[in-house]
């Protein structure tokens, strides 16, 4: 499917409309204000198929659009032609993916701990996750991109910035599997439940009994696993009322962002709902201009680099190093 931003208006999309502001950052794009704009500004999706040429063609409307560029006409205007300074923008993105955004969201929307948990510049709506993306937009005036950074490299998910399929061969089983219809997840995680341990058992019973019961229920409320959002919880329940289970190690374990690694052998868990716990991931560590804020701390760090070789330079062939002049006096050629 397509992102962009627009208003609902009369039941039509109305498409909201970008430009290239001269002297802004690399990573941006501006919105045009149109005052006779009506209604709520809102994330819109638009079913479209790639065709072999990288357009993308609206399933709806059968209008083919280019994705991760502002198509604006670089031919200079004329009488009877007058040049289009601002189009629509297009992100495409895979539907699962947007499924688990719709799933993130609402969790935020509707967790306990959000005065503990919110980052002002994290994904907190649908408009502030295309807030992110347009952020991590590279492009320049007339210039097409056909990938989007994202500053973790994807969590080992390197082809999924493109449209075109990289490979990647510790991760590509990972990444074809699906992450939101997954067979078996409550039997995928109870596979990992051990029962407790004989200290545990000895501890005191109504404690020990308390622990594990809230534990237990961390399962099921939805609040501390939200990325498990489709558990049979009779499943569960029948499974907490079989013995003596070590439900605070289990979820402890889960409790691990990195558990979709490949490195990381603590769980036994399908592929698929590792990738989904990628995802997840994803959504949880992204902010505005974390792509721009990194880049431009990089190319700090270069031209720092760059200055203090070519002090080093100078210094070595006797020239004395370029001084800063001090301000209100006039700068004469070296000679």
């Amino acid at each position: 499917m397509l992102l962009t931003t627009g208003r609902v208006v009369n039941g039509s999309n109305k498409l909201d409309e970008y430009y290239h502001a001269l002297g802004t950052e690399t990573y941006c794009c501006s919105l045009r204000q149109d005052p006779s704009d009506q209604g709520e500004r809102e994330l819109i999706r638009l079913a479209a198929d790639e065709d072999e040429y990288g357009h993308f063609c609206h399933t709806e409307a059968g209008k083919r659009s280019r994705v991760f560029c502002i198509n604006v006409d670089p031919e200079p205007a004329g009488p009877f032609r007058p040049r289009t300074r601002s189009a629509p923008l297009y992100f495409p993105v895979h539907t699962a993916c947007m499924h688990i955004a719709d799933h993130f969201i609402r969790s935020i929307e509707l967790s306990i701990f959000n005065p503990l948990v919110l980052h002002p510049d994290g994904v907190t709506s649908h408009l502030q996750l295309w807030e992110v993306l347009c952020r991590r937009f590279p492009g320049k005036p007339f210039d097409e991109s056909s990938k989007l950074p994202e500053p973790h490299n994807y969590f080992y998910g390197e082809m999924s910035r493109c449209l075109s399929w990289e490979e990647a061969v510790e991760t590509n089983p990972l990444m074809r599997q699906d992450p939101v219809n997954i067979p078996c997840v409550s039997q995928s995680i109870l596979q990992n439940l051990k029962t407790l341990d004989i200290s545990e058992l000895e501890a005191p019973s109504s404690q020990n009994t308390a622990s594990q019961d809230w534990y237990f229920s961390c399962f099921c409320n939805g609040q501390i696993f939200p990325w498990l959002w489709d558990l049979d919880l009779e499943v569960f329940h029948e499974k907490h009322r079989s013995g003596q289970w070590d439900w605070k190690r289990l979820a402890f374990e889960l409790a691990d962002k990195t558990i979709h690694e490949p490195g990381n052998t603590s769980l036994q868990l399908p592929l698929a709902l590792r990738n989904r716990r990628r995802i997840w991931r994803l959504l949880e560590e992204a902010r505005i201009n974390d792509v721009s804020t990194r880049e431009e701390e990089r190319m700090v760090e270069n031209r720092r680099v760059r200055e203090q070789a070519e002090s080093t330079t100078r210094s070595f062939r006797g020239v004395p190093p370029i001084l800063p002049v001090p301000a209100g006096l006039p700068v004469l050629p070296r000679p």
